[in-house]
């Protein structure tokens, strides 16, 4: 005899990135704002916010080199969250080999990323 059981919360967590040319806190906080809002809007798909943002303020999308994106990539690998949202792909990476670079080592640890302003990526669709 099974049981239903409930299905787990999906954790999520938040990614923003702001150019050095643009280092605007303003512009920070908007791509929070619109991510935890595209988060609540998934809520009874479970979802939640794990109250964890990585921010990477003044830096460029065409390098890994960001203090935040590496620690996000860590904490995929020690299975805190399972979805990482984040506002646009252009904050995500600038370059098509770094952005899937990160998918991939997010993918290894069953993670998934979400753009908030692109939702009919695939990626969206398979974790909904």
């Amino acid at each position: 005899m099974s049981k239903n059981l409930p299905e787990l919360p999906k954790r999520c967590v938040i990614y923003t990135r702001c150019a050095a040319s643009q280092a605007n806190r303003e512009d920070l906080i908007m791509q929070e704002k619109i991510c935890t809002d595209f988060i609540a809007m998934h809520e009874k798909q479970n979802w939640v916010f794990i109250s964890k943002i990585y921010e990477d303020n003044g830096l460029s999308g065409m390098t890994l080199e960001r203090p935040a994106l590496k620690e996000l990539l860590q904490d995929a690998e020690k299975d805190l969250f399972d979805i990482v949202i984040c506002d646009a792909i252009e904050r995500f990476s600038r370059e098509l080999q770094h952005h899937d670079y990160i998918i991939a080592e997010l993918e290894k640890h069953n993670v998934s990323v979400v753009f908030a302003q692109d939702t009919q990526r695939d990626d969206d669709a398979k974790i909904s």
